[in-house]
């Protein structure tokens, strides 16, 4: 992992990235045993980090960003900054907890509901829907009309179907109209595109590719390939070629995208649901949709659906790295309670559960 991803955190730290690297990189140190550090210094400093934060519970966001990080390079980025910081006192301690919780969930957590504002209802004018369009038209072929989800008829299908005197499938009568959810939102991919030096977005970039160990290619290309990108942009005069431009986002595809029902893209969009690869490994395309909240259900009445996606028509499956961080994300701000005081909602959370 290039060092220029540890700078966010380490600025957070007030240690060099050279610092940073030579106890991340260090091959008598294993991953497990940062890891238990890690917890010991949570521990340490529950008390702080239960003072600083009461909406939720910022010691288990940590334990939640150990626990399921993407890849072992992730646990071992969040394992060495918590070594770094218990060195530096509990101050610190709680200076990166609420870092990766500002700069990291709660940004991708808001830009996510601006993709899935007109679903949740949301009074988002500025929601993205660069390339929607011919990008709905790929998802519902692989998806055969349906929602991945729940099976629900799309009902512009019905209408298409009707439209050239043709017999609707059956379960037509349930149809409804659909959304395309985007898995990593395309309003974060935006924003790092338009502003790629502000330092917010510098922080949200390189804690995304620190904790989850995602190609900084599948986010459009490295901070110099984004500057080119907002300059070409910027200097577009016609309409159609600024439009262009940001639906070229690699994000912005089918491997990016589900077609949903408006209520479980709302849903995913707020991290409520997720695909979990669990009992499935063996099979790379089938997951298992689970409800993150104790008191949701998918909009058929079902507390789960086991969903499998093929290639249809030359289009290809969601990404399951996308699912994976998506997934993630949905564990740490649900586990931690920071999902329901995003939404205004409340989380029963067992008071010492995670230590």
């Amino acid at each position: 992992m290039s060092q220029h991803s540890f700078e966010s955190i380490c600025a957070i730290l007030r240690c060099t990235s050279a610092e940073f690297s030579s106890v991340y990189d260090s091959d008598n140190l294993s991953t497990n045993t940062l890891c238990n550090d890690a917890l010991d210094v949570i521990v340490q400093n529950h008390e702080h980090l239960r003072a600083a934060e009461q909406r939720y519970r910022l010691d288990i966001s940590l334990i939640a960003m150990l626990n399921h990080a993407p890849r072992e390079c992730g646990k071992r980025y969040i394992a060495v900054a918590l070594r770094i910081a218990g060195d530096k006192g509990g101050a610190t301690v709680v200076d990166i907890a609420r870092a990766w919780m500002d700069y990291l969930f709660f940004l991708v957590l808001g830009l996510s509901a601006v993709d899935t504002g007109s679903s949740c209802n949301y009074p988002t004018p500025t929601q993205s829907k660069s390339g929607q369009g011919p990008l709905r038209e790929k998802v519902a072929t692989r998806e055969q009309h349906k929602c991945a989800i729940t099976g629900t008829i799309d009902r512009t299908y019905i209408e298409k179907l009707r439209g050239q005197s043709l017999e609707a499938p059956p379960g037509f009568e349930r149809s409804t109209d659909m959304a395309v959810a985007h898995i990593i939102p395309v309003a974060l991919l935006v924003n790092f595109a338009k502003n790629p030096t502000e330092p917010i977005v510098v922080h949200t970039r390189n804690m995304l590719i620190s904790w989850t160990g995602l190609d900084a290619k599948k986010l459009s290309g490295s901070p110099a390939d984004m500057a080119r990108k907002r300059s070409r942009i910027a200097h577009s005069t016609k309409k159609k070629k600024k439009k262009k431009k940001l639906s070229g986002l690699k994000t912005n595809s089918p491997e990016n995208a589900i077609l949903m029902t408006p209520e479980e893209h709302c849903s995913f969009g707020q991290l409520d649901i997720y695909f979990d690869k669990g009992a499935h490994s063996t099979a790379p395309n089938k997951y298992t949709v689970r409800i993150a909240t104790n008191f949701l259900k998918l909009s058929n009445g079902r507390a789960s659906a086991e969903v499998e996606f093929h290639m249809r028509d030359g289009v290809q499956p969601p990404d399951p790295e996308y699912l994976a961080i998506h997934a993630a994300f949905a564990k740490v701000m649900n586990t931690c309670g920071a999902a329901g005081a995003f939404t205004g909602g409340t989380e029963d959370l067992e008071d010492d559960a995670a230590l």
